[in-house]
């Protein structure tokens, strides 16, 4: 298993090489950001889902996501007074904590270990973790921060109908159903979601950073919502009597880091946008090494 996982780490570093080099500029990371979400992701979940056996016991899996997050929304609650956090930070803490960057390593790394299975098992616990990011998070952030626009429940319903991975769900479940299988259309999705390995651990090393003001809050949190997420994610499989790779899934999700984009949520509210960021850079390179003992486990 490892000779098909192993490889992400090394994209990972080529990423961080390139941008040492200046052959990719941090900058690029954007627009690879924007073709990963806007048409790879997509076309991957959309070419997954429409080929895949759904089975009654896979309908747990958003279900399961909305679960995880809702409960480490709650645990954040508590852990925010006990850590005594305060004004921005504080915010920053409750929008990251819940989140989980189920699109970039867990996809990557459940795709390369299990194949379309493993993708469609983690792609359907990400619809549940996006819709309580859409959902949650900008009210919190609200809440919390100092946003220049009043929140509305409106323009949340909008943001996810114009979510392309939203689109890519149903397009792919109603393709599954229907028994409909297009050969040239269903080359081209292959076609486009073969780069979705490698650009997802080279865009996660250009983003990461290595520069800290200061390394114990992020590095706790890192921590904490780690360990935390592991013991949430085992507990909810085992309830849902989730198995096999379904269980590896829910579990390798609630480890993951906070999304990427609550460091857009953070700045955009005022939030300590910086504590996010720094989180993020320490939790990714070793996430990646967690999740890579994760497709170890027999399934």
């Amino acid at each position: 298993m490892l000779d098909h996982t192993l490889p992400l780490l090394g994209i990972f570093l080529l990423g961080l090489m390139a941008k040492k080099f200046h052959w990719v500029q941090k900058e690029d990371g954007q627009v690879i950001s924007l073709l990963l979400m806007n048409l790879i992701v997509p076309a991957t979940i959309m070419n997954s889902i429409s080929m895949a056996v759904i089975e009654p016991r896979l309908l747990l899996l958003p279900i399961a996501g909305v679960t995880v997050v809702l409960i480490l929304l709650a645990i954040s609650f508590l852990l925010v007074g006990l850590l005594g956090l305060r004004g921005g930070t504080k915010g920053a803490f409750l929008v990251s904590f819940p989140t989980l960057e189920c699109g970039s390593i867990g996809y990557a790394v459940m795709s390369a270990a299990f194949g379309p299975v493993g993708l469609t098992s983690i792609a359907l616990f990400d619809l549940g973790n996006a819709c309580c990011f859409f959902l949650i998070i900008p009210i919190i952030a609200s809440l919390f921060g100092q946003r220049t626009e009043q929140f509305h429940v409106a323009s949340v319903l909008k943001q996810i109908a114009r979510t392309p991975l939203l689109w890519a769900f149903v397009i792919g479940v109603l393709l599954n159903v229907s028994h409909i299988h297009i050969a040239m259309v269903s080359n081209l999705l292959s076609m486009v979601a073969s780069s979705l390995l490698f650009l997802i651990m080279f865009f996660i090393g250009l983003e990461f950073e290595c520069s800290f003001p200061s390394l114990l809050l992020p590095g706790l949190t890192m921590y904490l919502k780690m360990a935390i997420g592991i013991s949430v994610g085992l507990m909810i499989a085992v309830l849902f009597g989730l198995t096999g790779i379904e269980r590896i899934a829910v579990v390798l999700a609630a480890s993951l880091p906070a999304s990427l984009l609550t460091v857009i949520v953070a700045k955009e509210s005022k939030l300590d946008g910086r504590f996010v960021a720094s989180m993020l850079s320490l939790a990714l390179p070793v996430s990646i090494a967690v999740c890579l003992i994760f497709t170890l486990i027999p399934s």
